[in-house]
């Protein structure tokens, strides 16, 4: 059976594009561990992107508002905490 591909939209947002990442990174052959790290990390950063007013398409992200995630993620936990959050 083949899997429909489907590929990042740059003017969907991040939610939209959450299940292609995913695959993405499935088929890098990356543990679960790690895929659920990541996708919990996206999921973090669009709350935050939304939870702020900021534009959650991903055209749109621009480095500040990573940076202002980064930094929040700074506030709360250690840094490398903060770094697992971030890396990609």
């Amino acid at each position: 059976m083949r899997a429909e591909a489907v590929s990042i939209e740059p003017y969907g947002d991040i939610a939209v594009n959450l299940a292609s990442f995913t695959r993405a990174l499935a088929a890098t052959n990356l543990s679960p561990r790690t895929i659920q790290s990541y996708t919990e990390s996206t999921r973090l950063l669009a709350r935050f992107l939304a939870e702020r007013g900021m534009p959650t398409s991903v055209a749109l992200i621009r480095r500040e508002h990573l940076e202002a995630f980064v930094a929040s993620l700074l506030a709360k936990w250690k840094p490398a905490t903060a770094h697992n959050r971030y890396r990609p």
